[in-house]
């Protein structure tokens, strides 16, 4: 690989994600449809899993976003964003290597 190749491949910038996301948002909704969306409870964000928060006057209350439990369903939309970022980072991955393999070539 030429040194001007090897800066081809080395410069190459993906399309923003905001950008993808809105391009294939129709195909990743039905690629994220067939899978069966499963809710998936995960720690809650302001208490970090732990289902309390201390107040101003040092006591322990019920954490208001998480109801106490520690856990988060995940919602719809969220799933979805997030299985949109892996796609992407497949996506920009395989596009890294068709780089590659162009300027080698």
């Amino acid at each position: 690989m030429s040194s001007h190749e090897l800066k081809m491949a080395h410069e190459y910038t993906p399309i923003r994600f905001e950008v993808w996301r809105a391009e294939n948002s129709e195909d990743l909704k039905k690629e994220f449809e067939a899978l069966n969306f499963v809710v998936d409870n995960k720690d809650c964000e302001r208490c970090d899993g732990f289902g309390l928060l201390d107040c101003d006057l040092g006591h322990e209350h019920d954490c208001s976003d998480c109801d106490g439990t520690g856990k988060m369903d995940q919602t719809y939309t969220e799933a979805l964003y997030d299985y949109s970022i892996n796609q992407y980072h497949e996506q920009v991955t395989k596009d890294r290597e068709r780089v590659k393999v162009y300027c080698a070539s």
